[in-house]
């Protein structure tokens, strides 16, 4: 895998690029765009027994959406179209939506479970069958949704699932979703109701990307004896979902009445393409599963701050430090080289430490320009990355997030997949979506 070309390539463009140009100004009142879905869109907190989190592409809409559009997230994990109308969120949406609200309804992922009999009660949606037919996709996203925003005088706009990590032996993805794609498409048209297509986005990145560069974009279980040694086929992680969140705020415009609604600076804004320090760290000592519940880190890291408890690890195992004020500057982009030296220290920890491989260091042209105290560190690491990617890294430079997910997957690899970590996890800690 080339380093170079995935910080430059498909997903970068997919990052870094804004794709409408958006002038006219918005009236005071606020409008809510509500989704309603499953894991692959809802939120998640912190307390996920993941190596690498999981994340819903609903966290991150609202994110690049102006001020005037308020993101209501109702998607919830492991719910079909049918089970979740059973649900408390569902209640909620019937009684919050408004007129001028818009419904984003994304199903599909758990409509096909029927290997049960509780599943075929209680999620299973026939994928055939018109809208007119009881028990099918249809007729439960036209009863449960469409139908009921359309009273409320809301908009509701349907979406296809996004993809699943599944390749054929030529490098395509697998369509793993079968009639149900169609069905909402075929839907779509039959009730004039707007289609973002995002299993189409999604399939087209997958496919221009390929197999190993898209895994940057996938969670990471803790046990490897879950999906392809412990990684996850289905759900995305912070920057898969900032991704797709993306591609979909993007798209909205296409729907009658929200032209206007991407926030151009938002889209463009450094924080979607580079990792700040506190997110580098946060995401670096979840991998480890050494996170700690502390107090006293540093003084400009606040118990607020969404990652306290992996700085005060880190700070704890000797794996950051602060400034010479004594400050973490948790908001700051982390450079590379040190980002370079917290991944060398935490080998060291995991007692696996790096050597370096003079064939590599010898072709990294910019070994002058690396800081003293992080000149051992960037050797070693770079031993990680092979001898093309090696020789382009600007050691002073932001560290783009595509490029740290490479080295997160990389690591992931060296400590559970070669390592012993291996224990099972419980049922109540294993997410219901498969």
């Amino acid at each position: 895998m080339k380093l170079k070309r995935i910080i430059t390539g498909v997903l970068a463009s997919v990052m870094c690029v804004g794709a409408f140009n958006v002038t006219s100004a918005f009236a005071s009142d606020e409008t809510n765009i509500f989704i309603v879905g499953d894991s692959t869109s809802c939120i998640y907190g912190y307390d996920d027994n993941y190596a690498l989190p999981r994340a819903g592409w609903g966290m991150y809409l609202g994110d690049f959406l102006r001020s005037k559009y308020h993101v209501e997230d109702l998607a919830m994990s492991g719910r079909s179209s049918k089970s979740f109308a059973t649900e408390d969120n569902y209640k909620k949406l019937l009684s919050e939506m408004n007129e001028g609200d818009y419904v984003l309804i994304q199903f599909g992922h758990n409509d096909a479970k029927n290997k049960t009999e509780a599943d075929i009660q209680n999620r299973y949606t026939d994928a055939d069958g018109d809208v007119k037919t009881e028990g099918s996709f249809k007729n439960s996203l036209y009863k449960n949704y469409i139908e009921p925003a359309e009273e409320k005088g809301a908009k509701p706009v349907l979406l296809t699932p996004i993809v699943r990590h599944e390749f054929d032996e030529n490098g395509k993805v697998i369509d793993a979703h079968g009639h149900y794609d169609d069905a909402i498409r075929e839907l779509a048209k039959e009730t004039n109701v707007p289609c973002i297509d995002v299993n189409q986005m999604t399939t087209d990145l997958y496919n221009k990307s390929g197999s190993e560069e898209t895994r940057i974009l996938h969670a990471l279980f803790k046990s490897t004896e879950k999906g392809d040694n412990g990684f996850d086929y289905t759900h995305l992680n912070h920057f898969g979902g900032m991704t797709v969140a993306k591609m979909v705020a993007q798209a909205l415009p296409s729907v009658d009445g929200l032209a206007n609604c991407v926030n151009t600076n938002a889209i463009n804004d450094d924080k979607y393409k580079f990792m700040t320090r506190d997110e580098f760290v946060g995401e670096i000592v979840r991998l480890t599963d050494k996170t700690e519940s502390g107090s006293a880190v540093f003084a400009d890291v606040t118990p607020d701050n969404k990652y306290y408890d992996e700085i005060y690890t880190a700070k704890k195992l000797g794996l950051v430090q602060g400034d010479d004020k004594g400050l973490f500057n948790p908001n700051d982009y982390i450079t590379v080289q040190d980002a370079f030296v917290i991944i060398d220290r935490m080998y060291k920890e995991e007692n696996v430490p790096l050597k370096t491989d003079e064939a590599v260091f010898s072709q990294f042209k910019y070994a002058s320009e690396t800081s003293d105290y992080a000149k051992d560190a960037v050797a070693n690491v770079l031993t990680k990355l092979n001898k093309s990617a090696a020789s382009n890294i600007l050691p002073k430079m932001k560290a783009e997030k595509s490029a740290c997910y490479v080295l997160f997957d990389k690591i992931y690899n060296d400590f559970y997949v070669s390592d012993v970590r291996n224990e099972a996890q419980s049922a109540d800690e294993i997410e219901v979506v498969e």
